[in-house]
């Protein structure tokens, strides 16, 4: 009899045990995802909170669990196994986030477009958005920051330079108080001065209008005058050009031999049998000069 007994409770631990192991492993198939399956290897620059076990979701589904954290090459490698989901596209993101307000750690995942995946094993970059914890340490890093300054502001010795400057701003501001008091006469007569002179300049130029407005005109009427004479030099030297250009066209037809002149300049032969005639005329004109009635004998016969 207290053999049977002792089977039988054997064999109620035994079932108890087993269908202990069963359930883990059911709750931990469809809660927390596989231990194995389709793996993605994500690198992110701090995995601080994240452990082993977290939960990988996608719209706020389940559909995996963080398989293992370690470090490779001073950077954290985190395996990400996947219960379901196959064929991740390659612009997709993984970011680790924090949800609660005890700050827990989960990785999310934002399918991208791509028709490029992550094969079983790939590695993938992701991102971290700031947590509860990492936020209170931003905030106790700020906090030192700010109160190493204001220890520095109220240290003795600044205390004592910031009550020095304001005595002196005081003493300072009591002078030119006393100064303003000494000297408001003297002020009151320079202002005084000022109006007048202002009104005197207002005057001189009220009285010089009309002269200025003759200037003006005068300046003007010189400047319609040069404008015109700037005009007819303008032609005149269009004119110069144009003599000019004649001038070197009758200077090229005299060099090519171009008409009578061409000739002579550019014909010894013909220049000196003018130079020749040319004497012989002037020969003919002194010998009639001396003997006219040798060259010049006319008869008048009147019937």
């Amino acid at each position: 009899m207290k053999r049977e007994k002792e089977v039988i409770l054997g064999a109620v631990v035994f079932f108890g045990i087993l269908i202990l192991v069963a359930g883990a492993t059911w709750l931990s198939e469809n809660y927390w995802g596989p231990a194995g399956g389709y793996k993605i290897v994500t690198t992110f620059e701090s995995v601080s909170g994240l452990n082993k076990g977290n939960p990988v979701s996608l719209r706020g589904v389940h559909v995996g669990k963080v398989l293992e954290i370690h470090l490779e090459r001073g950077r954290p490698m985190v395996v990400v196994g996947f219960r379901e989901l196959r064929d991740i596209p390659r612009d997709s993101r993984i970011i680790l986030r924090s949800v609660g307000m005890l700050g827990e750690r989960i990785i999310e995942v934002q399918l991208g477009n791509s028709t490029e995946f992550f094969k079983d094993g790939d590695l993938a970059v992701g991102s971290s958005e700031l947590g509860l914890e990492d936020m209170k340490a931003d905030a106790a890093d700020i906090s030192k920051r700010v109160k190493v300054v204001v220890d520095s502001i109220t240290s003795s010795e600044n205390i004592s330079r910031i009550t020095k400057s304001l005595k002196n701003m005081d003493s300072t501001t009591t002078a030119l108080r006393n100064l303003l008091a000494n000297n408001e006469s003297k002020l009151n007569a320079t202002f005084d001065n000022l109006a007048s002179a202002s009104e005197d300049a207002s005057g001189l130029i009220g009285e010089s209008k009309a002269k200025l407005e003759r200037s003006v005109n005068n300046l003007d009427a010189a400047t319609t005058d040069l404008a015109s004479a700037a005009k007819r030099l303008t032609d005149a030297s269009g004119l110069v050009e144009s003599i000019m250009r004649n001038l070197d066209a009758i200077t090229v037809k005299i060099n090519s031999g171009e008409g009578s002149l061409g000739r002579v300049v550019n014909d010894p032969k013909l220049y000196d049998e003018l130079t020749t005639s040319l004497a012989n005329v002037d020969s003919l004109v002194q010998a009639i000069h001396r003997d006219p009635k040798r060259f010049l004998n006319f008869k008048f016969t009147i019937f």
